[in-house]
């Protein structure tokens, strides 16, 4: 069996999403990925056994999906986003093969006025190639997509994201990273608005009140680098708040951490808070999108309204006093990973769907 990948430029929970993707399906199958020109998406896939294909714009991803209509003959066509989607549709029309789309986040969750988000929808409605079933990575993901799209819920499975918990649950803290500070907070994520990093700045001072020693690790980059180190220089923080770029030893850095925030505005899921719990690192989260789907606010870590700095530290400050909340929280993390987040549900449930619409078992 031959699948097709589409995927726009990724990082992230997209990237290992897709990868994992390769590396299940290519076992048995043949598994092309096109994409726009990343050198890490395409050694990723091409190690996990898979084909890359990779384009520079637009017009030639446009192109070169019908190239590889010709040329590959994909049984089935799996889009990752809502920008692939339109593109593969327009792509794929007339091709009469089944189109799957996995949806990580929507125009909504990215600051997408109401305009914007309608203009999308009448876009879709076009004749044009036509979804044979949507997959979104939460409940509230599906219900966001279907507030506003008509749509059959019947043919939107909710799959959520899955991880391989041993290198998390087996890390351990890096000496390098302890010696900055104590407690230590921090956070990975992309350095983009609805992440919410500047959030985390803002709430810095606040606990600093409280704990003088606390240093504050962010891991990431994004269009808001700059504006966040110079915000945080600003506030004199510049010796407090480290921007570490991409932390390669991303098992080493979560159990490193004394607390680790996620301060989202938007949220489809989140593969990094699933890595947190199975280190049995304690978290703070906003209780956007997904994420109470993962955490339930006093089992498994503690919940805060999106956009509120000081409600952010005061969840920070509780935590830090109550060693035996951190252990526990730490505890029942790791068993929530194990209940519902592993990859190879995330997997066999994916294959679930291919078959129902090719009407064969896939196999992985």
């Amino acid at each position: 069996m031959r699948l097709m990948y589409a995927a726009p430029p990724a990082a992230g929970g997209i990237r290992s999403h897709v990868v994992e993707l390769v590396r299940h399906f290519s076992r048995d199958n043949e598994v092309l990925v096109l994409s726009p020109v990343d050198s890490q998406l395409e050694a990723a896939v091409m190690a996990g056994g898979g084909f890359f294909y990779g384009s520079k714009t637009l017009s030639q991803q446009f192109f070169a999906i019908r190239r590889i209509l010709r040329a590959f003959k994909p049984d089935l066509i799996h889009l990752h986003g809502y920008k692939a989607e339109l593109l593969g549709r327009m792509a794929a029309l007339g091709a009469g093969l089944p189109l799957v789309v996995t949806l990580h986040n929507y125009l909504s969750y990215t600051g997408s006025g109401p305009l914007p988000i309608r203009a999308f929808c009448l876009l879709q409605r076009l004749p044009l190639s036509p979804v044979n079933g949507y997959i979104t990575v939460s409940q509230a993901l599906k219900e966001e997509f279907l507030r506003w799209n008509d749509y059959p819920a019947e043919k939107v499975t909710v799959i959520y994201n899955g991880i391989r918990p041993g290198p998390f649950e087996k890390a351990r803290p890096l000496p390098e990273l302890q010696g900055l500070g104590k407690p230590l907070i921090g956070a990975t994520m992309r350095l983009a608005r609805q992440k919410g990093a500047d959030i985390l700045v803002e709430a810095a001072p606040f606990i600093l009140a409280r704990y003088p020693g606390a240093a504050f690790l962010i891991s990431g980059r994004g269009p808001m680098e700059k504006e966040l180190k110079e915000k945080a220089a600003a506030m004199g923080l510049k010796e407090k708040v480290h921007f570490l770029g991409y932390f390669e030893d991303l098992p080493g850095f979560l159990a490193s951490l004394d607390i680790y925030v996620q301060p989202s505005r938007t949220e489809g899921l989140g593969i990094t808070l699933l890595e947190v719990l199975s280190c049995g690192t304690p978290a703070v989260a906003s209780a956007v999108g997904g994420i109470p789907e993962i955490i339930t606010c006093g089992v498994h870590g503690l919940l805060v309204p999106p956009g509120d700095a000081r409600e952010l530290a005061a969840a920070v400050i509780r935590l830090a006093e109550d060693e035996k909340m951190r252990q526990n929280l730490g505890e029942k993390g790791k068993k929530r990973i194990k209940e519902g987040f592993l990859l190879k549900d995330m997997l066999e449930k994916t294959a679930a769907v291919y078959g129902s619409l090719l009407g064969e078992k896939v196999r992985g």
